[in-house]
């Protein structure tokens, strides 16, 4: 199981993969097979790197390619992800397809009247 916040996974992967490729590589793969991914706090904040982009868009991809499991948790309704994901609609379009492929379910906080 790898947990992580998303932002931080990001930021991360993206400066490890500008200082040393090959270790980058192997934390890929580590993220990618493992058999749960925890994404915490996803797409809380507005995604402007197009590095950070695509890093998340190969994460969602290769995880979907093998059939492992990816638990995202979101303070923001799946319907507004869109919208963190900024002049890229494509890969918005193609992140957020992954990311609710197959089932999401939301669970909103009861109002204390």
């Amino acid at each position: 199981m790898e947990y992580h916040h998303c932002q931080t996974l990001l930021e991360t992967l993206v400066a490890l993969k500008a200082q040393d490729y090959s270790k980058f590589q192997k934390r890929m793969k580590k993220i990618c097979s493992a058999a749960l991914l925890i994404l915490d706090d996803f797409l809380l904040h507005t995604i402007t790197d197009e590095h950070e982009v695509k890093v998340l868009f190969e994460i969602l991809e290769k995880r979907c390619e093998i059939n492992l499991s990816t638990m995202i948790c979101s303070q923001r309704e799946s319907a507004s992800w869109s919208s963190m994901i900024l002049n890229d609609e494509v890969s918005a379009n193609a992140i957020l397809k992954r990311a609710t492929k197959h089932y999401t379910v939301v669970i909103k906080p009861s109002t204390a009247e």
